[in-house]
C-alpha cells in the first residue's frame, strides 16, 4: 500500500501461535480502537500481530509453537503471513499489507521495543534512527554531481562575460578595419583610373605589355600566397606559445598534486570493508539482542512460564488454581519460576535484571555501531577525496600528452610552412627579376602603378582576412551571451 487511503470496512484479524496468543479472532473497526485490560492479557501480543500483517518481522512465536500465522482481511482482500522457527530465528512468507515496513517499523509501531520510542526516553538524539531509511549516501552523491554541474555553468557564464567585456574593443577593431578597407578600395580604384589613362597612352609594345602585365599578375599572386604562408606561419608560432603556456600552468597544477600510490588506495579500501563487515556485524548483534529481549519480555508479560509452589512444585503460571493472575501476584512479592532457557529455577526478578543487562548492552552496541559508521563516513570521505585527486591528476597526464602530440604536430607543420615559404620566395625573387627584364622607359610609370596596385590588393585581402576573423568571434561571443540567459535558468534549476 504506498498511498494513504481513508477505509471504510472493519479490519479482521485472526493470530495463531504469536507471542503469548493461542488463537483468536478480532475486528478493529475504522477510527482509533484502544486495547484496555489488564496485565498478561496479550495486548502486546495482539499489537505485534498487528505489524506481522503490515509485514514487520519483529514478531516472535509462541513459547511451545514451531509455526504460527497472522491473517489480516480488509477490503475484500485478505493478506497472509507465515512464522515458522528457523533455529534461533523464526522466518517469514506470504504477503504483507504494506510494501516496505521499515518506515513502519520506526516511527509507527511504538513498542517498548521501538528504537525510536527508546532513544526519546533516553534523551538520545532520534537522528541516526530517522536517517536510517534515507540512502544518505546516494543523495550526497547527487548533490556533488549537481555541485559540480553547477560549478561547470558558473565557469562557462564567467567565460562568457569575460569574452563580452571584450565586445567593445572587437567591434572598435572591426569598424576600424572595414573604414582602412574603404581606404584602400578608393587608393585601388584611384589607381586602376591612373592605369587606364596610362594604358591609352601606350599604343606601341602591347605584347611586351601583355607579357609583362602578365608577370606582374603571377607576381602579385605569388606575393598573396607567400603572405598568407607567412600568417600562417605566425598563427602557428602564437599557438605553439599558448600551449606551451598552458603546458607550464598544468605541470604547476600536477605538482600541487599528492602522488597517492595505489597501495595507499588499497590500504584505504580494505579499511572501509573492514568497518563495513563491523557494521554488518553490530547490526546482526544488535538485531538478535533485540529479539532476544522481545522474546523474554513477551513470555513475562504472556507468563508463558512454570511457577514453583511452596516445596519446589512447578505450576502453569496461567493456572494459579482458579485465581486470576492479578491475585498470584498480590499474594506474593515474588515469585520464583522455570527458566525457559536453561530450566533451573529463578526469581522472577532475577529475569528481569537480566534483560534490563541486555538493554544495556543493546545500547553500548548501538553506540558502538554509530561509531563505525563515524569511522566508515570519514574513511569513504577520505576515499572520494583520493579518488577525486587521482582522477585530476590523470586528467591533467592526459592533457598534458594531448598538448606534447599537438606541440609536435604544429612543429611539423611550421616546418612544412617554412619550406614552402623558402620556396615561394624564391619564385617571387625570379618572377621580380623577369619584370625587371621587361620594364622599359616607357613602361616604368605604369609598371610602378601596378606594383603599387598589386601591394593594396595584398592589402585589401589581409584586412579582409583579419576582418572576417574579427566578425566570426564577435558572432560566437554574441551567441554564447545569448546562450547566458539558458545556462543561468539551468543554474537556477540545480539550486
Amino acid at each position: 500500500m504506498a498511498t494513504s487511503e481513508q477505509l471504510t470496512d472493519s479490519a479482521h484479524f485472526s493470530v495463531e501461535n504469536v507471542g503469548g496468543i493461542d488463537h483468536t479472532e478480532v475486528d478493529i473497526p475504522p477510527g482509533v480502537t484502544v486495547l484496555t485490560g489488564k496485565n498478561a492479557t496479550n495486548r502486546t501480543s495482539f499489537l505485534r500481530s498487528i505489524m506481522a500483517a503490515m509485514g514487520s518481522e519483529r514478531v516472535s512465536l509462541k513459547g511451545d509453537a514451531e509455526d504460527g500465522r497472522v491473517e489480516l482481511t480488509l477490503d475484500d482482500t485478505t493478506y497472509e503471513r507465515t512464522l515458522t522457527r528457523a533455529g534461533d530465528g523464526v522466518t517469514f512468507e506470504g504477503d504483507a499489507y504494506l510494501d516496505d515496513p521499515e518506515v513502519a517499523d520506526l516511527f509507527a509501531f511504538l513498542l517498548e521495543t521501538n528504537d525510536a520510542r527508546q532513544a526519546a526516553a533516553r534523551g538520545e538524539q532520534l537522528r541516526d534512527v530517522i536517517m536510517r531509511p534515507v540512502d544518505v549516501d546516494a543523495i550526497r552523491s547527487e548533490i556533488r554531481r549537481l555541485e559540480e554541474e553547477k560549478g561547470d555553468i558558473n565557469d562557462e557564464l564567467a567565460r562568457i562575460e569575460s569574452d563580452k567585456r571584450e565586445l567593445p574593443e572587437l567591434e572598435q577593431r572591426r569598424t576600424q578595419l572595414r573604414e582602412k578597407i574603404e581606404e584602400k578600395r578608393a587608393e585601388l580604384a584611384e589607381l586602376e583610373d591612373e592605369i587606364d589613362d596610362s594604358s591609352r597612352d601606350v599604343e606601341e609594345g602591347r605584347k611586351e605589355q601583355a607579357e609583362l602585365e602578365e608577370k606582374l599578375q603571377e607576381l602579385r599572386s605569388t606575393r598573396s600566397e607567400l603572405e598568407s604562408i607567412r600568417r600562417k606561419i605566425e598563427r602557428q608560432q602564437e599557438s605553439i606559445a599558448s600551449l606551451k603556456r598552458e603546458r607550464g600552468d598544468l605541470e604547476d597544477d600536477l605538482e600541487e598534486l599528492p602522488e597517492t600510490p595505489m597501495g595507499d588506495h588499497r590500504d584505504l579500501e580494505s579499511e572501509i570493508e573492514r568497518l563495513r563487515s563491523e557494521r554488518q556485524e553490530l547490526n546482526s548483534e544488535i538485531n538478535e539482542l533485540r529479539s532476544l529481549i522481545q522474546y523474554n519480555e513477551e513470555r513475562l508479560e504472556a507468563e508463558d512460564y512454570e511457577l514453583l509452589e511452596d516445596g519446589g512444585v512447578a505450576t502453569e503460571s496461567g493456572d494459579g488454581g482458579g485465581e486470576s493472575v492479578t491475585d498470584q501476584l498480590v499474594a506474593s512479592d515474588s515469585e520464583t519460576v522455570v527458566c525457559w532457557t536453561c530450566g533451573s529455577s529463578v526469581e522472577r526478578e532475577q529475569i528481569e535484571s537480566t534483560i534490563e543487562r541486555l538493554k544495556s548492552l543493546r545500547t553500548e552496541k548501538v553506540e558502538e555501531l554509530n561509531g563505525v559508521k563515524s569511522r566508515l563516513e570519514d574513511r569513504k570521505q577520505q576515499q572520494r577525496e583520493a579518488t577525486k585527486k587521482q582522477r585530476k591528476r590523470s586528467e591533467i597526464e592526459q592533457k598534458l600528452d594531448d598538448i606534447e602530440s599537438e606541440l609536435d604536430r604544429r612543429d611539423e607543420q611550421i616546418d612544412a610552412l617554412k619550406e614552402n615559404r623558402e620556396s615561394l620566395t624564391d619564385e617571387v625573387e625570379d618572377l621580380e627579376s623577369e619584370v625587371e627584364s621587361l620594364e622599359s622607359a616607357d613602361f616604368e610609370e605604369i609598371l610602378s602603378l601596378h606594383k603599387e596596385a598589386n601591394q593594396l590588393e595584398f592589402e585589401i585581402d589581409s584586412l579582409e582576412s583579419d576582418l572576417d576573423e574579427v566578425t566570426e568571434e564577435i558572432e560566437s561571443i554574441e551567441a554564447d551571451v545569448e546562450r547566458a540567459d539558458e545556462l543561468r535558468e539551468e543554474r537556477s534549476e540545480l539550486v
